[in-house]
């Protein structure tokens, strides 16, 4: 949606028909002394400029009346419209401001002060300054905006702060919508039920639920003269802070004179010695909740500032009026920083530099204890991006925003990159890019972050970018977690995936998503919406707004509202919702309390609660632990458990314990989320009024995933130790708390007894993991007990151990949930896209999954973990992709065995010359027979071959050994994912692999006697490779000649005896690569046509052909297969 200020209303476009000087008279303030000069904002004196500028007015209105027609006087009017715009105002917006709600949006041009309403985006009063008052004062550059709203703030060229007084009747409508009857009815169901407040309309009635547009004034209220010059400024609720340039100081000019303060306080830059220099400031940043600044001066240095307050010493002096400390120093120009934006719910600060990249820093305390944490670079370079115009967190601080003079792009809380425009090309999208895809100079959040408004370069308007979030930011439970829940402006987005197929699961498409329409008379009188929630089986959904709530069946597809307009605006959800089974519980607040409110998916909402509970404080987090009970953390610092007790016709939450935290959490409103993990003991059949006694807490605190485990004192008191898991955590999940996330899948009727056998006594599931991510890559802890174990203080288990290492999966695509019984980890990344035809670009959502049991089956492996990697491999068997899986596993092991192998290249030796097993295996010759069961000896050869030295390599970090005895444990797959990686990676892992592997040609024999064609097939493109490697010289010392092998020697390796067999019956004049390949190619191609396999033939043929181009080889090989498929007079040759 995009607003454009020539686009006004007809009551505004007349304000700037007549040429009058819109700007009402008022005083002129001196920054300097604080005193009133008396002049007006058009330079004319106070009591003569409305009265000369009223009759001029009045004359030359009878006058143009008099000697012009109507038709004259609108081209005169037009002409000197276009002719003034031409001289002092393109249209361009050079300044933007967003009300903290986000329901009013500032624009400035360089002659006019826009007031917008962004639901809807309509203007409601317009300032045109007149030209007296552009020569007096200058025109302006930029805007500022009173955290309420209730001053705007313009600065001019001639260093002038304009300030404006707004004001909005909420009262007063000036435009609102109605129903219109079309005459017939639809016999669509209503999705709303019983809904007669909205839906028993008359034709012409007046819909009381739409969004009125309401009725603005806009009031001059002072010029205040800066003669220092003005390089960056702020408006905060109490005061206006301006940065001057000329004698580089801060100037604090209050809003409302105090008898106890001066109006004006400046603090010179040469005096505060912890600075260090005297360059003046480009950019300020304040955050109330955390109450500190962030300083950027002209050099590139950011600084952590905090204002001294009045109870401190000597806080009013100059020198002591703010105290700060340097955290981002650059070392060369690209890294100077630009913008800066802070994040008050888990503790960053992001700084944007000239290079387009950002450094994400930690603030720990606000003594210098700022850390710099990552680089968050730029996909695109300096030349494409341009500089950094606007840097701004999303406000749950989930998600940040960097704008540049040619795009955008933005990132999540920790780093993981999401949206940008840099993906679109101009020719697609039409002749000339979108403005909004094209620079952003001003941006600001608006609907609760759920549309971001943007300015694009030099556009005489603004769009509204509109963004699908995570249901956890607002809400953080389990199962908004597990379920993936999407929360947009208009609705909300459920991936059903979860019941699907397993390859419609790993579909890229968008058509798992349900899109569900919030009821559009609560939005238009409640929104946005603040929160949604999910239930822990998905088929029901709630949403809250700014007040009340509305809930939603996936099922009946009908939504619940109030139909009590009065009932719906008592109350708003504050703290979150969670669902157990079909009651919702709601943490609310109403104008004289704080209170949990039960309500049933089959009751109407305008009743009374199933259950009222009351509070004393208001809840921070709420979310459900097990089936039945619930965790309220408040802001008195407690976490109370609540277990739900149902009565005859109706139920009620009683509080069985509660925890304090003073002393461990110091701000209780940044915890994100807290959960506990119960002993299995206890949830079986333990007292819930105990659970608090045997309960580990875990909670997210800035980031940082934070365990507190129960222990007593020596005088027998509670007490709890804390361990650190692990930081830069965005979020984490507990499978225990979703129990249909770790349901595992059958496994198939055809996986390996033995198998099944090693696996029935263990328990090295999933079902009790945690999962976190971290911005990067997510994190897996397969065990929360080994975990509890480990960081344990007691006695009784070690006294505190090192934390089992965690899983890590790298991801290049956010997560948004795990799907434990398909073995995936699931996400999405917008895409941007566009046509030539259509002249726009548009965001689509692309469904990403990643493998998560590779890396997984790596990690047990890598720990002597055996049992637990065929257990897990024993739950996923049944899948169409486990194959792929095993294959991944053994590719990623390889890569780095080459790398670590290629660190020690100087040990390495060719593989000639290298022994392959520690067996000697037969060279095969055309009369050897096969082994009578393949798949066994195979699986023996290269188990026994690796339990030598499977344990040295793993120490020494080889894994491959280690693999290779574990994928034997699958015959079914074993030697494809052998082949299948082999032709997937570079010829020099080749050597790396068959160290650990038998000759290839035994390889190629377990394929023909198992029946698969397909992969003995590659096997000879595999062996044909390596004997073309093996040919040429490795090093200058010439290999030694079979002649020169005395027959007491050792024998050679088998791959070295067959090459050797090779060249031998090259010198009698037989053809190598038919003695190399011995019979095989014969039995290929036999087996081949008698499966009538024409295909494959064709393949094997071809690949001959390839190898000897004359055709001989061919032409003996089909002799040898049947002698009829070589025609007579070649057939004789042969």
């Amino acid at each position: 949606m995009a607003g454009d200020p020539s686009t006004l209303p007809l009551s505004a476009q007349v304000l700037s028909q007549d040429g009058l000087d819109l700007l009402e008279d008022g005083p002129t303030l001196d920054a300097r002394d604080g005193t009133d000069n008396g002049r007006t904002p058009d330079g004319t004196d106070d009591q003569t400029s409305e009265s000369s500028s009223a009759k001029d007015q009045l004359d030359s209105f009878h006058k143009d009346q008099r000697q012009m027609t109507l038709e004259s006087a609108t081209r005169t009017r037009s002409r000197s419209r276009k002719r003034r715009k031409a001289d002092s105002d393109d249209g361009s917006i050079i300044g933007m401001q967003c009300s903290r709600g986000g329901h009013v949006i500032v624009t400035i041009t360089r002659t006019s002060v826009t007031i917008w309403q962004s639901k809807p985006t309509v203007v409601l009063t317009s300032v045109i300054r007149a030209e007296t008052s552009l020569k007096t004062f200058g025109h302006n550059v930029s805007l500022l905006l009173r955290p309420d709203t209730g001053i705007v703030v313009v600065e001019t060229s001639s260093g002038y702060m304009i300030t404006y007084s707004l004001a909005i009747d909420y009262d007063a409508k000036a435009y609102q919508l109605y129903w219109l009857d079309g005459g017939k009815k639809h016999n669509r169901n209503k999705s709303v039920n019983n809904a007669s407040r909205y839906n028993n309309r008359t034709r012409g009635s007046l819909f009381d639920g739409s969004p009125a547009v309401f009725e603005a004034n806009l009031r001059f209220r002072m010029a205040i003269k800066i003669d220092a010059g003005i390089s960056t400024a702020m408006a905060l609720e109490e005061e206006l802070v301006v940065a001057t340039t000329k004698a580089a100081a801060v100037q604090c000019i209050l809003w409302q004179p105090s008898k106890s303060k001066p109006q004006t306080t400046t603090a010179l830059l040469s005096r505060m010695q912890w600075l260090g220099s005297k360059d003046p400031l480009k950019d300020m940043v304040f955050d109330r909740p955390m109450n500190l600044f962030t300083w950027v001066t002209s050099d590139g240095r950011a600084f952590a500032v905090q204002r001294q307050t009045s109870s401190q010493k000597d806080a009013m002096d100059a020198k002591t009026l703010f105290q700060g400390h340097r955290f981002h120093n650059p070392t060369i120009d690209t890294e100077r920083a630009t913008k800066t934006a802070i994040n008050s719910k888990f503790s960053l600060i992001a700084v944007a530099c000239e290079s387009g990249s950002i450094y994400l820093y930690a603030v720990r305390d606000y003594s210098g204890g700022i850390t710099l944490l990552r680089e968050l670079l730029s996909p695109v370079g300096l030349t494409t991006s341009g500089l950094p115009t606007t840097l701004l967190y999303s406000p749950d601080r989930y998600c940040l925003f960097l704008g540049f003079e040619r795009g955008w792009m933005t990132w999540s809380v920790h780093g993981q990159p999401g949206a940008m425009s840099f993906g679109i090309d101009g020719v697609l999208s039409g002749k000339d890019t979108e403005a909004v895809h094209s620079g952003a100079k001003h941006a600001s959040w608006i609907s609760n972050g759920l549309e971001l408004v943007v300015v694009g370069a030099h556009s005489s308007g603004f769009s509204i970018l509109q963004f699908a979030r995570s249901a956890m930011a607002t809400c953080f439970t389990p199962a908004n977690l597990a379920h993936s829940l999407l929360q947009t402006a208009e609705g909300l987005m459920v991936y059903q995936g979860h019941g699907t197929s397993d390859t419609t699961t790993i579909s890229s498409k968008g058509l798992l998503w349900h899109h569900v329409q919030a009821p559009l008379n609560y939005i238009f009188e409640q929104g946005p919406m603040r929160a949604a929630v999910t239930s822990s089986d998905g088929r029901y959904l709630a949403i809250a707004g700014q007040r009340g709530l509305a809930h939603y069946s996936l099922s009946s597809g009908r939504w619940k509202v109030f139909e009590d307009e009065i009932a719906q605006n008592e109350f708003l959800v504050r703290g979150g919702m969670c669902w157990l089974q079909h009651l919702l519980v709601a943490a609310v607040e109403t104008s004289s309390s704080y209170e949990l409110r039960v309500y049933s998916r089959e009751l109407p909402l305008d009743g009374r609660p199933m259950h009222v509970e009351q509070l004393s404080a208001p809840v921070f987090h709420m979310g459900p632990s097990g089936e039945d009970s619930i965790l309220v953390y408040s802001h008195e610092n407690m976490l109370d458990h609540y277990i739900m007790v149902a009565q005859k016709k109706s139920v009620r939450l009683v509080k069985v314990g509660q925890i304090g935290l003073h002393g461990i959490i110091r701000a209780p409103a940044r915890v994100r989320s807290m959960s506990w993990i119960v002993p299995e003991h206890q949830l079986q059949g333990g007292d819930p009024s105990q659970d608090v006694a045997v309960a580990s807490v875990m909670f997210l605190l800035d980031g940082k995933l934070v365990l507190l485990q129960p222990a007593t004192t020596e005088e027998g008191d509670l007490k709890y130790d804390m361990r650190i898991i692990a930081l830069n955590i965005e979020y984490y999940l507990l499978a225990r708390d979703v129990p249909s996330m770790a349901s595992a899948s059958k496994p198939t009727p055809g996986f390996a007894s033995d198998v099944q056998n090693r696996t029935d006594t263990q328990d090295n599931g999933l079902q009790d993991s945690l999962w976190a991510f971290d911005g990067q890559a997510m994190r897996v802890w397969t065990d929360v007990q080994d975990m509890l174990v480990s960081a344990s203080t007691s006695s009784e288990y070690g006294g505190g151990r090192d934390l089992p290492a965690a899983v890590c999966l790298p991801l290049d695509f956010y997560p948004l949930s795990v799907l434990l019984h398909k073995g995936l980890l699931f996400g999405v990344e917008p895409e941007l896209a566009g046509r030539r035809e259509s002249g726009f670009s548009y965001f689509r959502t692309v469904t990403r999954t990643s493998l998560l049991i590779p890396d997984l089956l790596r990690h047990h492996l890598a720990h002597y973990n055996s049992p637990a990697a065929l257990h897990l491999s024993h739950t996923y068997s049944n899948l169409p992709y486990f194959a792929h899986a095993l294959e991944v596993l053994l590719h990623n092991v390889l890569d780095a065995e080459v790398e670590r192998a290629s660190s020690a290249s100087h040990n390495t030796r060719p593989l000639s010359q290298q022994t392959i097993t520690e067996h000697n295996f037969n060279s095969l010759d055309l009369s050897s027979e096969p082994p009578s069961d393949a798949s066994s000896s195979l699986a023996s050869d290269v188990a026994s071959s690796s339990e030598v030295e499977s344990e040295q390599d793993v120490e020494n970090g080889n894994l491959l050994p280690t693999t290779l005895s574990f994928l034997s444990s699958f015959p079914k797959h074993y030697l494809s994912i052998i082949l299948n990686c082999t032709r997937k990676t570079e010829l020099r892992s080749w050597r790396t692999l068959f160290n650990h592997l038998p000759p290839v040609q035994t390889l190629f024999r377990q394929c023909l006697d198992a029946g698969d064609l397909e992969t003995a097939s590659g096997y000879l493109i595999v062996l044909h490779t390596l004997e073309g490697e093996a040919d040429r010289p490795t090093s200058p010392s010439p290999a030694p000649s079979p002649s020169s092998t005395q027959p007491d020697e050792a024998p050679s390796p088998p791959l070295q005896n067959e090459k050797g067999k090779a060249r031998e019956a090259s010198s009698e004049g037989e053809d190598p690569t038919l003695a190399l390949l011995g019979s095989e190619v014969v039995e290929l191609l036999k087996q081949a046509i008698s499966a009538r396999k024409w295909g494959l033939a064709k393949e094997v043929c071809g690949f001959l052909r390839k190898v000897d181009e004359d055709g001989a080889v061919l032409k003996r090989v089909l002799m040898m297969v049947d002698p009829k498929l070589v025609p007579g007079d070649e057939r004789e040759e042969t």
